[in-house]
This record gives C-alpha cells, structure tokens and sequence, in this order.
C-alpha cells in the first residue's frame, strides 16, 4: 500500500489525466444510454418490421388521354399507362355516340397513340368524344374519356357578281360554333389568267339554326385584261382543315369606248323664238 502511495505522487500528472479520461468515458456512455431509453407510452417497432402500404396508394391508371385534329386531317389520341399493383391485360378504343352508344374502333393493347383518318371514318363536325377502357390482370376495368372539336364545313357554295373592276366573289359555307376557321386561300387559273389580280376584302359571320354561316369576299380585278370572253378555275384552300374546293366561273370583258359628249350650242345656234303676234 505505501509502494502504491509513492507510485502515485511521483506520477501525479499521469493519474490526474487517467482518472479525467475515465471519468469523461463514463460519463459519454451513460448519456447514450438516457437517450436510448424509450420514455413512457412512446412505441417503437424493430428495425426489421415491413411498414404496411395503404390499399388504392398504388393503383394503375390511364394518364394524360387527349386529343387533336392534325393537320392533315386525322384525328391524333394518345395516352399513357400508369401501371401500379395490376398488369393491364387488354386494352380497347371507343367512340361515344350518343344514340348508339359505345362503338368498338380498335384493339389498342400494345399502344400509347393511335390515329383515325376523318376521310375514312367521317365522325360528325362539333365535340366528338372517345373513350379507352383498360381491362386489369384481376379483371376491373378502368377508363378515361377526351373530347375532340371536329370542324366540318357544310353547304359550300359560291357566288359571283360583275362590277367595274371584274369580278366580286362570295365564298358561302356553314360551321358549328366555336370553330376558328382561318380564311380560305383563294387561287386560279385560266385564259389571260396573269392579266387578273385576286384581293381579298372580307369575312362576315352571322348565326342561325345553331350553325355559323360565313361568308367570304374577293375581287378578281381585271385592269390588265382586254376586252374579251374569260374562263378560270378558282380553287379556294383551307389550309388548317386540308380541304379545297373549286368552282369554274365565266366573265366576258366589254370594250371600253369613250363617252359621246353633247355638242356645244353657241348663241348664234339658239333656236329663235316663236313670234305669236
């Protein structure tokens, strides 16, 4: 025991920094152990418990299904496939008519678009509605609806009207409402044909019968032209529609002549008056 005493006070720098190493170690782990014990009414799971999924949080759905008409005249429907918890097995494409109902169009399973020619199908001018119905590996069903505006012009018809200038012409036709229909180009061709100008001069739009009914006007000008009898074919083109239609016209340019002017009467020409006395 006085060995030990004597060890300790020749080294008491070393045992100092010892027991402070000790006491600080000591200290470290007891407070890891007070933060590791859970508190009263607190709950806590292992490590390795899976933690539950909610039903319905992964379902498979029909995503972004829309539409549009494409320039060329066919209609563009597209889509994607959110697969969840079920496979889709089959997959199907419908046109709602609203006295038929459901029309089948085509099996779609292994697609995300699908085009339909207008040409060929001919669906109504307005809203047209489609549907996809999607058929689950546990036999649901799930579907998704969009609508495309068809624009449809009916009633084509054109009139033309003879004024000094030339030729005015007035391109007729009925739409369904809300279409915006760019305005026809108008070209054409025929006998002296480089001696005319074609100008365009207004649109005018009236309602009635729940169709809009338009009207287009030009002037086939003729100040280059001779006298003389004149045959074209217009063709007027809806670019934003792919449609064109045509129409041949006749037009006979008369010869100018000058106007015939009264010859003047001078005062020695004056017819004498009458005497009655």
């Amino acid at each position: 025991m006085h060995s030990f005493i004597e060890y300790v006070r020749r080294n008491i720098m070393f045992v100092v920094i010892l027991t402070a190493i000790i006491l600080v170690t000591a200290g470290l782990v007891i407070y890891q152990m007070v933060l590791a014990a859970p508190t009263q009414g607190d709950t806590q799971e292992p490590a390795d418990t899976p933690q539950s999924v909610e039903p319905g949080s992964s379902e498979t759905a029909i995503v972004g299904f829309s539409g549009r008409m494409s320039s060329d005249d066919v209609i563009v429907l597209s889509w994607e496939i959110d697969t969840g918890d079920q496979n889709v097995i089959s997959s199907a494409l419908y046109y709602e008519d609203e006295t038929k109902g459901d029309i089948w169009i085509a099996d779609v399973t292994n697609h995300t678009s699908y085009q339909l020619s207008q040409d060929a199908y001919q669906f109504g001018g307005g809203e047209n509605t489609f549907k996809i119905i999607c058929t689950l590996e546990n036999d649901e069903q799930i579907s998704a609806r969009t609508t495309v505006n068809i624009i449809q012009l009916e009633d084509v018809s054109l009139e033309q009207e003879a004024t000094d200038e030339g030729i005015r012409l007035y391109l007729h036709y009925f739409s369904t409402p809300g279409a915006s229909i760019d305005v026809p180009i108008l070209s054409f061709y025929g006998n002296g044909a480089a001696d005319f100008t074609v100008h365009y001069e207004n649109t005018q739009r009236s309602e009635e019968n729940g169709q809009v009914q338009t009207t287009v006007s030009y002037l086939l000008r003729d100040d280059g032209a001779p006298a003389g009898d004149y045959r074209f074919t217009l063709t007027f083109r809806f670019l934003q529609l792919n449609q064109s239609y045509e129409y041949t016209v006749r037009y006979e340019k008369q010869e100018e002549t000058a106007p015939v002017e009264d010859p003047e009467v001078t005062e020695d020409e004056q017819p004498a008056e009458e005497n009655h006395g």
